[in-house]
C-alpha cells in the first residue's frame, strides 16, 4: 500500500512544509518570550515593545502555517480514503460470482466501512501528524542543546520513556483489535442476514428470539470494543504519569540553574516552554505508535483482500463469432463428491439445449464450467476450439438470466440496457413481445425501480430480466428457470420469445419442463437419469 503515499507525495510534502514552518516559528516564539521576559525584568521598555511586535507577527505566521498544514493534511486524508474505498470495491470485480457467493455480505460491508475507516484513521491518517511530531521533536531537541546540553540530555532521557510502552504490549494491542474487528463483522453479517429474512422472521413470530440473538451479539461486540479501549486507556494513564513526573524533574533542575546563576529567568521560561513543546508531541507520538501497532493486522488483512487475484486468469481472447460450446468427457467434484461424470455434449450456433434435473444434479455447475469458474477434474469445456478456462473474455459473450433476477434501484431503462446505448424503440419492441405494453412509453422507462424490484410483480421482474438478457445480444444465452413462479399468461409470452430466438447458442436450465414444448430443443439433457 505504499502506492497511496507515492501518489499523494506532493500534497503530503506541502503539508509537511507548512508543518516545518509552523514548528520553527513556534520554537522561535518561545525564545522571544524568554528574551521579552529578560528585557521586562531589566526594564528595557523599547526592546520589550519591539519583541512584542515581533511575537505578534510570528504568532500570525504560525497560525497561517497551521491552517495550510491542516488544509493539505485534510486533502491528503480525503484522497487516501477515496482511493482505499475505490481499490477495495474494484478488487471485488476480481472475484468470480462463485467466489462472491461463498463470502458473506457482512464481511464486505465491514471491510468497506469499519476496516477502511480504521486503517485510514489509525494508519494512513496518522502519517502527516506523525511526521509533524517527529519534526517538532527534532527541532525542539536541537533548540534545547543550543540552550543548555545538560537540560537537553535530561529532557530527552526522561520524556522518551513513554515511547517504549506500546512496543512492550504490541501483541496484546493487536489481539484486542482483531477480536474487536471480528466481533463487529459477525454482528454486521447477522444483521444483514436478518434484514434479508425479515419476512420469514415475522411470519414465524420469532422476532423476540432474533432480538435476543442480536442483543447477545451486540453485548459481545461492545465488550470486545471496550476491552480494546481499556488497554489504550491504561497506556495513556501510564504515559501521562511518566510525562508529568519527567516534567517536574526537568523543571526542578532548571529552577536550580536559576538559583545558581546558570539560567536567567528568561532562559528558565524558555526551558519550561520548550519542555511543553516537547512533552505533548512525545505523548502524542506514543499514542500514534499504539494506533499504528493495533491497526497493522487490520491493514494487512485489508491489503490481502484488496490484492486478491483469481487462482486462474484467462489469457486467450475470443475475437471471432462463437459457433460451438462443447463438453468433452467432463467430470467435476465438490469436496471429492463427484457431481458431473464423463459428460459430453456439443451445442452449435442456432441450437437450443434444455438441461433438466433436481437441485444438486449439476445444472448450474455445467454453466460455471463453461464460464471458467471451475476447473474440470477430467476432460475439457471447449468454446471455438479454445478451453473455456483459458478465455479472458468468456463472460462478455454469455448473457445469463438468473432464476431470481436482481434489479437495481435505477430507472427501468437502465435496468434493461445496463447502461448500454440501446434505443427506446428497440427496448419497447422487446417489452411488447413479452406482453409488457404498459412499460412501452418514455415515462415508464424513466420510472424508478424500487430496491430489487419491490414495486413489480414476480412475473414482471422475470420478463424485465429476460428483456435485459435478450437485448445484450450475446452469442450464448443462458436462461435459468425462466418458467418458474410465473402465471400462465406470462409463461406463454416467455415461451414464445424463447421459441423465436435464432442464431444463438441457447441453454435453458429447468427443474421441470412441459413435455409438449420439448420439441423446440435440439438437445435435451436430463441429469437426473444420467
Amino acid at each position: 500500500m505504499r502506492k497511496y503515499l507515492k501518489e499523494e507525495k506532493k500534497i503530503l510534502a506541502l503539508s509537511l512544509l507548512f508543518s516545518l514552518i509552523a514548528s520553527v516559528v513556534a520554537i522561535r516564539i518561545q525564545f522571544f518570550k524568554g528574551e521579552m521576559l529578560d528585557f521586562a525584568i531589566s526594564k528595557e521598555f523599547k526592546s520589550t515593545i519591539n519583541i512584542g511586535l515581533i511575537l505578534l507577527f510570528l504568532i500570525g505566521v504560525e497560525i497561517a502555517s497551521q491552517y495550510f498544514f491542516n488544509y493539505f493534511r485534510g486533502k491528503y486524508s480525503v484522497n487516501i480514503a477515496k482511493k482505499l474505498r475505490y481499490d477495495f470495491f474494484n478488487s471485488i470485480f476480481n472475484k468470480s460470482t462463485v467466489q462472491l457467493e461463498k463470502e458473506k455480505k457482512g464481511d464486505f460491508v465491514a471491510k468497506y466501512t469499519n476496516q477502511i475507516d480504521l486503517v485510514h484513521g489509525q494508519y494512513y491518517g496518522t502519517i502527516p501528524l506523525l511526521i509533524e511530531i517527529i519534526l517538532k521533536i527534532l527541532l525542539v531537541t536541537i533548540s534545547l542543546f543550543i540552550l543548555d546540553y545538560r537540560i537537553a540530555i535530561l529532557t530527552i532521557f526522561l520524556l522518551t520513556m513513554p515511547l517504549y510502552l506500546p512496543k512492550l504490549v504490541e501483541k496484546k494491542l493487536q489481539k484486542a483489535q482483531m477480536e474487536n474487528i471480528n466481533a463487529y463483522e459477525d454482528k454486521l453479517g447477522k444483521v444483514i442476514e436478518w434484514i434479508d429474512g425479515m419476512d420469514i422472521i415475522k411470519s414465524f413470530s420469532v422476532s423476540r428470539v432474533i432480538r435476543n440473538k442480536f442483543n447477545d451479539l451486540n453485548v459481545q461486540a461492545g465488550n470486545k470494543n471496550f476491552i480494546m479501549k481499556k488497554k489504550t486507556y491504561y497506556l495513556k494513564v501510564i504515559t501521562t504519569l511518566l510525562s508529568y513526573m519527567s516534567h517536574f524533574v526537568i523543571m526542578f533542575v532548571a529552577a536550580i540553574f536559576v538559583v545558581r546563576g546558570i539560567f536567567t529567568p528568561g532562559e528558565f521560561f524558555i526551558s519550561i516552554s520548550m519542555i511543553d513543546q516537547l512533552s505533548y508531541p512525545l505523548i502524542t507520538l506514543s499514542v500514534f505508535i499504539q494506533e499504528i501497532i493495533s491497526a497493522k493486522p487490520v491493514k494487512d488483512q485489508l491489503e490481502k483482500a484488496m490484492a486478491y487475484q483469481p487462482s486462474h486468469q484467462g489469457y486467450t481472447k475470443i475475437d471471432q463469432p462463437i459457433h460451438q460450446v462443447k463438453y468433452d468427457d467432463v467430470s467435476f467434484a465438490y469436496d471429492s463428491k463427484e457431481i458431473i461424470s464423463k459428460f459430453s455434449l456439443a451445442i452449435n450456433r442456432n441450437e437450443k439445449c434444455l438441461i433438466m434435473g433436481p437441485s444438486g444434479s449439476g445444472k448450474t455447475t455445467l454453466i460455471n464450467l463453461m464460464l471458467g469458474h471451475y476447473q474440470p477434474i477430467h476432460g475439457r469445456v471447449i468454446i471455438n476450439e479454445h478451453t473455456a478456462r483459458d478465455l479472458i473474455n468468456i463472460q462478455e459473450n454469455v448473457a445469463i438470466m438468473k432464476q431470481d433476477p436482481f434489479l437495481f434501484n435505477e430507472s427501468l431503462r437502465d435496468n434493461i440496457t445496463m447502461y448500454a446505448d440501446i434505443s427506446d424503440d428497440k427496448i419497447m419492441e422487446v417489452l411488447e413481445k413479452l406482453g409488457m405494453d404498459k412499460f412501452c412509453n418514455k415515462d415508464a422507462l424513466d420510472g424508478i425501480i424500487q430496491e430489487n424490484g419491490s414495486n413489480l410483480s414476480g412475473g414482471e421482474r422475470k420478463r424485465i430480466a429476460l428483456a435485459r438478457t435478450l437485448l445484450r445480444d450475446s452469442p450464448i444465452i443462458v436462461l435459468d428457470e425462466p418458467h418458474a413462479n410465473v402465471d400462465q399468461e406470462t409463461l406463454s409470452k416467455i415461451e414464445a420469445v424463447i421459441d423465436a430466438i435464432e442464431n444463438k447458442i441457447l441453454i435453458v436450465i429447468s427443474h421441470h419442463f412441459d413435455p409438449s414444448k420439448e420439441h423446440s430443443f435440439d438437445h435435451i439433457i436430463n441429469l437426473e437419469t444420467r
